[in-house]
């Protein structure tokens, strides 16, 4: 049995992971939701799937996480 590959990075991958970078320097644990799982989140990922694999692609603050960060700063 084969393990499925990896979908590859996207954009949205880089900008989750520099909004977690935000989180992690201002000291915080940020709260990343994928398509709305959970909408008090910081982060949100809209994320489709596919046979192939799944693949993310849009990563944004939420005006939550936001707040969050001006706090935290």
């Amino acid at each position: 049995m084969t393990t499925p590959a990896r979908p590859p990075r996207t954009a949205a991958h880089v900008e989750r992971d520099r909004l977690i970078q935000q989180f992690h320097d201002a000291g915080l644990q940020a709260v990343v939701s994928t398509n709305g799982s959970i909408p008090d989140a910081d982060i949100q990922v809209a994320f489709v799937t596919a046979p192939e694999g799944g693949q993310a692609l849009s990563a944004w603050l939420t005006a939550k996480g936001q707040a969050r960060l001006d706090e935290g700063m």
